[in-house]
């Protein structure tokens, strides 16, 4: 798998750059997103939701469901 730092990121052609952000999501795509912890606690998910929101800087988010609901419920 290829890895692309934040700075190779930065220093690419502006095009370039907008056109590899923008493909990153993909057509219903599934993503894999792992995280680490500072204890080194390493998870992996896999996402379909992930979203484009620009090319500079590069970024792409992601949706999450509420997993669980702590607050105040109103019924209407």
């Amino acid at each position: 798998m290829k890895h692309f730092s934040k700075e190779a990121i930065g220093a690419m052609p502006s095009i370039y750059r907008l056109n590899m952000i923008n493909s990153c999501t993909g057509y219903k795509s599934a993503n894999l997103i792992g995280t680490q912890s500072k204890d080194g606690n390493t998870n992996l998910a896999v996402f379909n939701s992930v979203v484009h929101l620009g090319s500079n800087p590069p970024l792409i988010g992601f949706i999450l469901g509420q997993q669980q609901f702590q607050g105040i419920r109103i019924k209407t």
